[in-house]
């Protein structure tokens, strides 16, 4: 699914919010783009993807709904689908007589950062606008841009002066031809355009939601509201079933409803008036055989009276008439005869003008054609000499071009040649010296884990020697202990004759334990230890 990048609008809309030439921008407001993953050393800048939410602030009237309108009349075509209303006239107000309007998207592609152009052309025929609407042309196309053409660079003018329809048409068509990347699609039907862009990726449903969610510019959630088992039904055929296909079956179930609802009634009327045409045809016949009679005897009676009467005046009228043409017809005769002898006299001196004229005339005609044929040979001799100089100037100018080119490239190449000697010659230095680098570094690496394991056995055999320490200090001090508590028992049998008691010093009264080195100069003597405690 693309996402909406740019939009552009030139000469559209209406004279309150006309949109000259306005570019939206909407492009690297979002995310980077999905697929996208740079090298390591490649410092390029990231692309990112289309804004996911915009906010057009517009005062009343500024051109927010014919913005939208716009846009979908793109990826919703049909008149029908306009969006905020349900006139289909609307589009036809957007378009000045002489105007060529332009409604192009540009779409991103957010997982490869493709994109990709759909648009719309509008025009009135004869650039005269009408009543008709089959008299606006519609046309729609899609493009992959490139650096020559793009959203920007689109032929849409030549100068400050706009191009037709066709000329729009035919200078897409030179770029697609010279360059297959482009992917041109024309059409004029808007099933045709519907099925495009759905191979695209673009879905019209989709929008086709958003329009009846904006039809009467409410919020979506008026749409949605299906209080009635009726309402979900028809929310969902409309959503699974185009609406062109179910027309025909809507109008004939119309059709066939209203003539059921209207049968009881048509069979009670036709009941009735043939009731009554049963009782008043004999009625009505006898009526209408009398009124004819008497009209039939009336008239016959008054076309005889007037027959006599222009009988007898016809007669008397014809005697004066017929002496009257007896005297016209013998000086009609004597006319006649003159004129025919002047008419031929007049036929045969018309004919020897003539003839005289258009011998004049072929004379003239062939001394025209001769120069004119002069000089049509000598134009066209000199215009023909005059293209062949662009060509040989042309010529010229490429050959000279060509050698200018080659002679740049030539010289470039002998400039970068020391270079790129040395560039390969550090290359291999470096490459040599990374190698050595690598195998001193793995030398230092297995040094380094032999006088680890070497640590590890001298630290075991310290810990080792440590514990034996230990133990020699506690077994001395023990035999201290024992020595110190011998010897005074000794003492007071020596002063004080007793019976013969064992008596064991507890080690606390020693005092505090000290740890001993097994070397003769740290450890303790007996003497000592007894110095210390025997004063207690």
């Amino acid at each position: 699914m693309y996402e909406l990048s740019r939009v552009r609008l030139r000469t559209v809309g209406p004279a309150g919010a006309r949109f000259h030439d306005v570019t939206l921008d909407l492009s690297g407001a979002g995310r980077p783009v999905g697929a996208e993953q740079g090298a390591l050393f490649d410092a390029t800048a990231t692309t990112y993807r289309p804004s996911p939410a915009s906010l057009v602030l517009l005062e009343n009237g500024g051109g927010k709904s014919v913005l939208l309108k716009l846009v979908f009349s793109v990826v919703l075509p049909g008149r029908r689908h306009t969006v905020g209303t349900t006139n289909t006239r609307v589009l036809e107000k957007f378009v000045m007589p002489k105007d060529v309007s332009h409604i192009v998207l540009e779409w991103m592609n957010p997982l490869t950062g493709d994109l990709l152009l759909t648009g719309k052309v509008l025009a009135w025929r004869n650039q005269v606008a009408s009543e008709v609407s089959d008299n606006l042309s519609e046309r729609w196309y899609c493009l992959r841009p490139s650096d020559e053409i793009n959203l920007r660079t689109l032929p849409m003018a030549v100068g400050t002066k706009s191009c037709t329809l066709d000329t729009y048409r035919d200078e897409l068509q030179e770029a697609y031809a010279a360059d297959q990347s482009l992917d041109l699609y024309w059409t004029r039907h808007q099933g045709d355009w519907t099925n495009r862009l759905q191979l695209l990726g673009i879905d019209p449903e989709l929008f086709r939601y958003q329009r009846e969610m904006n039809v009467d510019e409410g919020e979506a959630a008026n749409w949605l509201k299906l209080d009635s088992d009726v309402k979900f039904v028809d929310f969902l055929l409309r959503a699974i079933v185009r609406s062109e296909e179910m027309d025909d079956l809507a109008a004939l179930v119309s059709e066939h409803v209203e003539r059921l609802a209207g049968r009881g009634l048509l069979l009670t009327e036709r009941e009735f008036v043939a009731g009554a045409l049963d009782l008043l045809g004999p009625i009505i016949e006898l009526a209408e055989a009398a009124r004819l009679s008497r009209r039939r005897a009336e008239q016959a009676a008054r076309d005889v009276a007037e027959l006599g009467r222009r009988l007898w005046v016809r007669a008397r009228n014809e005697q004066d008439v017929v002496l009257g043409q007896r005297a016209k017809v013998v000086k009609s005769q004597e006319e006649l005869d003159e004129l025919t002898h002047a008419a031929d006299r007049a036929e045969a001196i018309v004919t020897e003008l003539r003839r005289r004229l258009a011998d004049l005339k072929h004379k003239s005609a062939q001394r025209e054609l001769t120069a004119s044929e002069k000089g049509l040979s000598e134009a066209q001799a000199l215009v023909a000499a005059w293209r062949e100089t662009s060509t040989v100037h042309e010529y010229d100018d490429s050959i000279a071009q060509v050698r200018a080119l080659t002679d740049l490239i030539g010289a470039e190449e002998e400039k970068a040649r020391p270079a790129l000697e040395e560039r390969d010659i550090a290359a291999r230095r470096l490459a040599r010296s990374l190698w050595a680098t690598a195998d001193e570094a793995a030398q230092t690496a297995s040094d380094e884990l032999k006088r680890v394991a070497a640590g590890e056995k001298e630290k075991s055999a310290a810990q080792e020697r440590a514990r034996e320490a230990h133990r020699d200090a506690t077994k001395a001090e023990h035999e201290a202990a024992q020595f110190t508590s011998g010897s005074q028992v000794c003492a007071r049998t020596s002063t004080q004759p007793s019976p013969t008691v064992c008596c064991m010093t507890p080690l606390h009264c020693l005092g505090p334990w000290r740890p001993f080195r097994k070397d003769a100069t740290t450890q303790p003597s007996a003497s000592r230890i007894w110095n210390e405690n025997g004063r207690s």
